[in-house]
C-alpha cells in the first residue's frame, strides 16, 4: 500500500480531482443485509457503508482531503512520513493541518521542534464547556514555519492522564471542523485498532496502511 501511495503521488502530486466521495461496496451491502437477517451485530462495517452513502451526497459541502497514516506495527515511520507529506503539500501552496492522534506517545511536536501551548486536551475542554460548534479548533493549532513553508499542527496532549481522557466524539468533531478549513488534514495515529483509530479511518479520504 505504501508503494501504491508513492506511485499515485508521483503521477498526481497535487492530488487534483480527489474528493471525499466513495461509492458503496456491493460486498459491504450484502454483508450488512445478511447480518440483519441473522440478527447479528456488525457495527463497524455498517457505519462504513452508511459513511460511503453519505459521501455521495453531492449537495453537501465539499471538504478537504483527510489522509490517515495507520499501522498495527510500531516504529515503521508513520510520523516521519506524515511530517514530510505535510511539508511537501504546504510547499505546493496547500493549506495543511497535521494532527497528532498518537495521543499517549505522539512525537510530531518533537520531530518539528515545536513547543505547543495548546493541544487536543484543550480542544476537548473547550468543546465540553462551550459545545462542539462553539469551539473553533483552528485557534488551538501550533504553526510550523521553515524556509517559507507553513502548516499547522494539532498537538497530542502533554500529560499522559490528559491523553487517556480524550474522547473519540470530540476528536471526530475536531477533524470535521478542520477539514472545512484546510485543503489537507493529515492524521498520525497510534499502532492499534482503537475506537479512535477506527473513527479516523471512517473519516478518511485516503488511508495509508
Amino acid at each position: 500500500l505504501m508503494e501504491l501511495t508513492e506511485n499515485a503521488l508521483r503521477e498526481n502530486p497535487t492530488m487534483e480531482g480527489i474528493s471525499g466521495q466513495v461509492p458503496s461496496s456491493g460486498e459491504g451491502k450484502w454483508t450488512v443485509e445478511e447480518m440483519l437477517e441473522l440478527g447479528q451485530s456488525a457495527p463497524v462495517i455498517t457505519q462504513s457503508l452508511l459513511t460511503r452513502y453519505a459521501s455521495m451526497d453531492t449537495e453537501k459541502e465539499i471538504n478537504g482531503v483527510v489522509i490517515t497514516f495507520f499501522s498495527t506495527a510500531s516504529a515503521v515511520g508513520k510520523t516521519l512520513i506524515s511530517c514530510n507529506m505535510a511539508s511537501e503539500l504546504a510547499r505546493q501552496g496547500r493549506r495543511v493541518c497535521l494532527v497528532d492522534f498518537d495521543l499517549q506517545f505522539g512525537d510530531v511536536a518533537n520531530y518539528l521542534q515545536l513547543l505547543p501551548e495548546r493541544t487536543m486536551a484543550d480542544v476537548q475542554q473547550s468543546m465540553t464547556m462551550q459545545g462542539g460548534n462553539a469551539c473553533h479548533v483552528e485557534e488551538y493549532l501550533t504553526p510550523y514555519e521553515y524556509n517559507g513553508i507553513v502548516f499547522y499542527v494539532l498537538a497530542a496532549p502533554k500529560k499522559l492522564e490528559e491523553a487517556y481522557n480524550i474522547k473519540t466524539e470530540y476528536a471526530v468533531q475536531a477533524i470535521k471542523q478542520l477539514r472545512t478549513k484546510f485543503d489537507y488534514v493529515i492524521i498520525d495515529t497510534t499502532s492499534m485498532f482503537s475506537v479512535l483509530n477506527l473513527a479516523m479511518l471512517d473519516l478518511s479520504t485516503i488511508v495509508t496502511f
